[in-house]
């Protein structure tokens, strides 16, 4: 029947939606990751303005949690798994647009640790350490 969706023709949307995307559930990785590739959570703005994140919502996230960096780049890695503003420009909130965010700030060894040490068996970065060093 024309125009009529399964079960199966959703689910498998679904999955391919959710493709490689990260999502809230990933957070505690996320920031994880982060903290043993070595990031300082200092630089937490101008990361997610590189991820995406407008100005407005990096100033409102600074004046609502204005008791600690850690809170921020919590809140910011928060509302870039959610895909907040220009987050899928950017390339959504995956992994590699981690990666590449974190080299436009000038985190080049973080992303390369990223790259080099973190979920080496994930199908994801093994098509962003393929790309990089295709391009390096």
């Amino acid at each position: 029947m024309k125009g009529v969706v399964g079960y199966h023709t959703l689910n498998i949307k679904r999955t391919l939606i959710k493709g490689p995307f990260l999502d809230t559930g990933d957070l505690d990785y996320v920031l994880n990751t982060l903290d043993e590739a070595g990031f300082s959570q200092t630089k937490w703005k101008p990361l997610c303005d590189a991820l995406g994140l407008y100005f407005t919502t990096l100033e409102a996230i600074e004046a609502e949690y204005a008791e600690g960096v850690q809170e921020c780049l919590r809140q910011c890695l928060v509302q870039w798994l959610e895909r907040a503003d220009d987050v899928d420009v950017r390339g959504g909130p995956t992994m590699a647009s981690l990666c590449y965010s974190l080299e436009d700030i000038g985190e080049k060894i973080v992303a390369d640790y990223i790259r080099k040490n973190i979920n080496k068996d994930s199908p994801e970065l093994s098509q962003v350490l393929q790309n990089y060093m295709l391009h390096t």
